[in-house]
């Protein structure tokens, strides 16, 4: 079946609200896996209502709510880590110097990012932080100590895709020290909305000629939360 944009945006409004249920919503799945732009309207519309229900009053609940929630808390083992063992964990899987770089950015108060990745070379340096700001659109790479490069070659970053999907390109890497900040586009932003990993492919000077890498992979780094 063949959907317009505001048949798209429609379903992924039902599906964030959870309304959208069975085979509707398996078929919207498959949807979300093969076009970005569905992609791209749920996670537009999961930061819609989240603003809308950070905007209500607060209700407090009867006291018989308070304990029948304690007792299933009790009662049952924590699924996955807390937010601050799966950060620990994180914490000590990177470098040092890595560890800072991120943290430079993350407590500048005028800086909206919401993804970020540090890459590292063998000897555990930080070369490149890239990070990306959703609500705005805007992917900000800053150079740490990036590697040296012969004019006949590019460094170009990479998305990662789930279910074998090809990577997705978010351009080519500065050398110098600094900042670059670049504008993404509807398709990028949604591939980055629901990635975990970034790459660095070694390119002729450029970029990959053909859209997807063609040299070799030389860095890889895990896109987390901020």
């Amino acid at each position: 079946m063949r959907y317009n944009e505001q048949q798209i945006d429609s379903l992924a409004a039902e599906y964030v609200l959870g309304t959208l249920q069975g085979a509707a919503r398996r078929r919207f799945d498959r949807l979300m896996a093969e076009r970005a732009d569905a992609r791209f309207a749920v996670w537009r519309w999961e930061r819609e209502l989240n603003g809308l229900a950070s905007a209500l009053r607060p209700r407090a609940p009867r006291g018989r709510v308070w304990q029948n929630i304690s007792r299933r808390i009790e009662a049952s083992k924590p699924l996955r880590p807390s937010i601050l063992e799966r950060w620990r964990g994180w914490w000590l899987a990177v470098p040092a110097a890595a560890v800072a770089a991120l943290l430079a950015i993350a407590i500048l108060p005028t800086t909206a990012i919401e993804r970020a990745a540090i890459f590292a070379d063998q000897d555990a340096t930080a070369i490149w932080v890239v990070s990306a700001d959703l609500d705005n659109g805007l992917l900000r790479t800053e150079v740490i100590n990036a590697p040296e490069s012969s004019p006949e070659n590019s460094f170009e970053l990479w998305i990662l895709r789930d279910n074998n999907l090809p990577p997705l390109s978010l351009g080519l890497l500065p050398l110098a020290p600094g900042q670059v900040e670049s504008r993404l586009s509807a398709e990028l932003l949604a591939a980055l909305a629901g990635a975990s990993r970034l790459a660095i492919s070694l390119e002729p000077a450029g970029g990959s000629p053909t859209g997807l890498p063609t040299g070799p992979v030389l860095y890889q780094a895990t896109l987390v939360p901020i």
